[in-house]
């Protein structure tokens, strides 16, 4: 498991307040900033998720951006 993505409650406009904890020994990227484990942050609509260091040649491509969808 890389990671642990939480809903912890509403920010005081009532929108969700999502946090993600690093779970992987090698960290993780949010944002171009990197999460070491077990430490938590908070993620934004929009917010890049990434498992290898930004300028890293290994799989460079592959990011995830976070997005809240409302039904």
């Amino acid at each position: 498991m890389h990671c642990v993505i939480t809903l912890q409650g509403k920010d005081d406009k009532g929108g969700p307040i999502v946090e993600i904890e690093d779970k992987s020994r090698h960290g993780m990227w949010v944002d171009k900033q990197k999460i070491g484990y077990r430490q938590k942050t908070t993620l934004k609509p929009g917010s890049l998720i990434r498992f290898t260091p930004p300028k890293s040649t290994e799989m460079d491509g592959i990011l995830y951006r976070f997005e809240l969808l409302y039904g």
